[in-house]
């Protein structure tokens, strides 16, 4: 496998989803997999801020061809990694344990999504080169709690098992894509 071109990868964490076939009488969408890609690390400044683009030329120039880039989102809360991915993955601001003790206070995406299709959790995944971001399967509210819960592949083998390295991260995430999306 080709290595990163770009050691600042701190942390590659990816979501899968693989979504259904519309039911009869709705409409048709061409998006049939959504891939969430937070690179956790490097500034904006340093990324999408900066016109050159020079620490990201593939991103800017070739990648954002083949999908949707977000650049009007904004942290108003604590910038650490728990309660930043926390904030994406339920769309509530929440300060959170940052070593991964904690469990957010509301359902996450993942989970409405496998209650919502009754899809097998194979189909979606949270894959994290940080075990600690883990506890974003799961939650604290009691009507959801230890349910619908996603498959997770976070650090080295799941929360409390330290970091693993990018490339390993990457690799995981394209075996995942060929399966949950079969």
């Amino acid at each position: 496998m080709k290595s990163l071109k770009y050691p600042f990868l701190l942390s590659l964490f990816a979501f899968v989803n693989c979504i259904p076939a519309p039911q009869k009488g709705l409409a048709l969408y061409k998006t049939k997999n959504v891939i969430i890609l937070v690179i956790d690390g490097p500034r904006y400044t340093e990324t999408w801020g900066d016109s050159t683009h020079k620490n990201i030329p593939h991103l800017a120039k070739d990648m954002v061809k083949e999908g949707v880039v977000f650049t009007n989102f904004y942290n108003n809360g604590p910038t650490y990694t728990n309660s930043g991915h926390t904030t994406l993955t339920t769309g509530y601001s929440q300060e959170i344990d940052n070593k991964g003790n904690e469990f957010p206070k509301y359902p996450s995406i993942f989970q409405y999504y496998l209650k919502k299709t009754g899809k097998d959790k194979s189909k979606t995944w949270i894959i994290t080169t940080k075990d600690k971001l883990e506890i974003l399967s799961n939650t604290k509210d009691s009507l959801w709690k230890d349910t619908y819960r996603p498959s997770t592949d976070c650090g080295k083998s799941g929360l409390g098992s330290d970091y693993r390295e990018d490339s390993v991260t990457f690799k995981n995430v394209l075996a995942s894509l060929a399966g949950a999306c079969a």
